[in-house]
Protein backbone atom coordinates (compact mmCIF):
# COMPACT_ATOMS: atom_id res chain seq x y z
CA UNK A 1 0.00 0.00 0.00
CA UNK A 2 2.05 2.76 -1.21
CA UNK A 3 1.96 5.84 1.19
CA UNK A 4 1.73 4.14 4.13
CA UNK A 5 4.69 5.35 6.75
CA UNK A 6 5.24 1.51 7.20
CA UNK A 7 5.54 0.10 3.07
CA UNK A 8 8.93 0.00 3.14
CA UNK A 9 9.49 -2.30 6.13
CA UNK A 10 6.93 -4.66 4.91
CA UNK A 11 8.82 -4.89 1.97
CA UNK A 12 11.75 -5.98 3.66
CA UNK A 13 10.32 -9.25 4.38
CA UNK A 14 11.02 -9.26 8.35
CA UNK A 15 9.20 -12.10 10.62
CA UNK A 16 5.95 -13.01 10.21
CA UNK A 17 3.54 -11.17 12.19
CA UNK A 18 3.49 -12.18 16.06
CA UNK A 19 6.86 -13.06 15.44
CA UNK A 20 8.50 -9.43 16.18
CA UNK A 21 11.53 -9.44 18.73
CA UNK A 22 9.95 -8.10 22.33
CA UNK A 23 11.99 -5.38 22.33
CA UNK A 24 10.17 -3.97 19.48
CA UNK A 25 6.93 -3.79 21.00
CA UNK A 26 6.64 0.31 21.26
CA UNK A 27 7.38 0.20 16.85
CA UNK A 28 3.85 0.28 15.80
CA UNK A 29 2.27 1.53 12.64
CA UNK A 30 1.41 4.92 15.00
CA UNK A 31 5.23 5.02 15.96
CA UNK A 32 5.99 4.82 12.49
CA UNK A 33 3.56 7.36 10.83
CA UNK A 34 4.56 10.00 13.63
CA UNK A 35 8.50 8.63 13.13
CA UNK A 36 8.21 9.76 9.71
CA UNK A 37 5.90 12.80 10.68
CA UNK A 38 8.95 13.99 12.88
CA UNK A 39 11.36 13.80 9.75
CA UNK A 40 8.92 15.65 7.65
CA UNK A 41 9.00 18.65 10.12
CA UNK A 42 12.93 18.25 10.41
CA UNK A 43 13.03 18.46 6.44
CA UNK A 44 10.97 21.53 6.62
CA UNK A 45 8.08 19.43 4.89
CA UNK A 46 5.07 20.67 7.59
CA UNK A 47 2.58 19.97 5.18
CA UNK A 48 2.99 16.39 4.27
CA UNK A 49 4.39 15.92 8.53
CA UNK A 50 0.79 17.59 10.33
CA UNK A 51 -1.36 14.64 9.36
CA UNK A 52 1.00 11.65 10.42
CA UNK A 53 1.67 13.95 13.78
CA UNK A 54 -2.11 14.43 14.99
CA UNK A 55 -2.94 10.40 16.79
CA UNK A 56 0.10 10.66 18.33
CA UNK A 57 0.20 13.83 19.50
CA UNK A 58 -3.58 13.41 21.22
CA UNK A 59 -3.12 9.92 22.38
CA UNK A 60 -3.61 10.47 26.38
CA UNK A 61 -3.07 6.80 27.11
CA UNK A 62 1.15 7.36 26.27
CA UNK A 63 1.39 11.29 27.95
CA UNK A 64 5.15 10.99 26.98
CA UNK A 65 4.99 10.25 23.48
CA UNK A 66 1.92 12.58 23.33
CA UNK A 67 4.31 14.78 24.71
CA UNK A 68 7.37 14.42 22.45
CA UNK A 69 5.39 14.36 19.12
CA UNK A 70 3.21 16.97 20.24
CA UNK A 71 5.98 19.67 20.42
CA UNK A 72 7.07 17.98 16.89
CA UNK A 73 3.37 18.57 15.91
CA UNK A 74 3.62 22.44 17.15
CA UNK A 75 6.76 23.12 15.39
CA UNK A 76 5.01 21.49 12.09
CA UNK A 77 2.55 24.60 12.32
CA UNK A 78 4.75 27.12 13.12
CA UNK A 79 6.60 26.24 10.04
CA UNK A 80 2.75 26.56 8.35
CA UNK A 81 2.53 29.73 9.85
CA UNK A 82 -0.28 28.29 12.29
CA UNK A 83 0.73 29.89 15.04
CA UNK A 84 -2.36 29.87 17.10
CA UNK A 85 -2.38 26.12 16.46
CA UNK A 86 1.12 25.78 17.41
CA UNK A 87 0.68 26.93 20.98
CA UNK A 88 -2.75 24.95 21.44
CA UNK A 89 -0.79 21.83 20.80
CA UNK A 90 2.17 22.70 22.60
CA UNK A 91 0.05 23.53 25.94
CA UNK A 92 -1.62 19.84 25.65
CA UNK A 93 1.90 18.24 25.13
CA UNK A 94 3.27 20.70 27.75
CA UNK A 95 0.46 18.68 29.89
CA UNK A 96 1.35 15.69 28.96
CA UNK A 97 5.16 16.36 29.52
CA UNK A 98 4.21 17.18 33.70
CA UNK A 99 1.85 13.82 33.21
CA UNK A 100 5.18 11.98 31.71
CA UNK A 101 7.86 13.61 33.79
CA UNK A 102 9.92 13.25 30.40
CA UNK A 103 12.78 15.51 30.28
CA UNK A 104 13.45 14.52 26.79
CA UNK A 105 9.42 16.09 26.39
CA UNK A 106 9.94 19.29 27.82
CA UNK A 107 13.15 19.28 25.43
CA UNK A 108 10.97 19.68 22.45
CA UNK A 109 8.36 22.23 24.76
CA UNK A 110 11.34 24.84 24.91
CA UNK A 111 12.53 24.42 21.38
CA UNK A 112 8.69 25.62 20.63
CA UNK A 113 9.16 28.04 22.91
CA UNK A 114 12.91 29.16 21.46
CA UNK A 115 10.87 29.30 18.00
CA UNK A 116 7.57 31.38 19.37
CA UNK A 117 9.88 34.46 20.49
CA UNK A 118 9.58 35.51 16.61
CA UNK A 119 5.91 35.50 17.52
CA UNK A 120 6.42 37.27 21.13
CA UNK A 121 3.60 39.61 20.46
CA UNK A 122 1.12 37.18 19.71
CA UNK A 123 -1.23 36.50 22.31
CA UNK A 124 -1.44 32.98 21.67
CA UNK A 125 2.28 32.78 21.65
CA UNK A 126 2.10 34.57 25.42
CA UNK A 127 -0.31 32.58 27.03
CA UNK A 128 1.55 29.58 25.79
CA UNK A 129 4.92 31.37 27.46
CA UNK A 130 2.55 31.57 30.85
CA UNK A 131 1.37 28.41 30.99
CA UNK A 132 5.16 27.30 30.25
CA UNK A 133 6.11 29.60 32.92
CA UNK A 134 3.36 27.96 35.50
CA UNK A 135 4.30 24.42 34.74
CA UNK A 136 7.80 24.85 35.48
CA UNK A 137 7.78 23.79 39.15
CA UNK A 138 6.00 20.57 37.70
CA UNK A 139 8.69 19.82 35.34
CA UNK A 140 11.52 17.00 35.87
CA UNK A 141 14.45 17.99 37.29
CA UNK A 142 17.16 18.52 34.80
CA UNK A 143 14.89 19.48 31.91
CA UNK A 144 15.79 21.77 29.32
CA UNK A 145 13.97 24.96 30.97
CA UNK A 146 12.69 23.25 34.36
CA UNK A 147 14.07 23.18 37.71
CA UNK A 148 17.97 22.55 38.29
CA UNK A 149 18.13 22.87 34.50
CA UNK A 150 21.82 23.26 33.24
CA UNK A 151 22.01 19.82 33.49
CA UNK A 152 22.10 19.66 37.21
CA UNK A 153 20.58 17.02 38.57
CA UNK A 154 19.79 18.81 42.11
CA UNK A 155 16.77 20.30 42.50
CA UNK A 156 17.02 23.72 43.43
CA UNK A 157 16.10 25.29 47.01
CA UNK A 158 12.51 26.21 47.01
CA UNK A 159 11.29 27.30 50.09
CA UNK A 160 7.13 27.28 48.44
CA UNK A 161 7.53 23.78 47.33
CA UNK A 162 9.53 22.52 50.64
CA UNK A 163 13.14 22.50 48.58
CA UNK A 164 12.03 19.09 46.62
CA UNK A 165 11.17 18.17 43.17
CA UNK A 166 10.10 14.94 42.24
CA UNK A 167 12.80 12.81 40.12
CA UNK A 168 13.47 12.58 36.81
CA UNK A 169 12.12 9.90 34.40
CA UNK A 170 13.83 7.88 32.20
CA UNK A 171 13.20 10.01 29.63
Amino acid sequence: MPGRPAAPADQTGGPAPGREPPWLYWLDEAELAALTGRTLVALGRPGAAVPLLGPAARGRDRPRRAAVYGGWLARGYLQLGEVAGACAVAGEALLDAVRSGSPRAVGQLTEVRRRLVAHRDEPAARRYAGLLAAARPYLPVGAAGGPGAAGSRRPPSNPRHGGTTRSAGTG
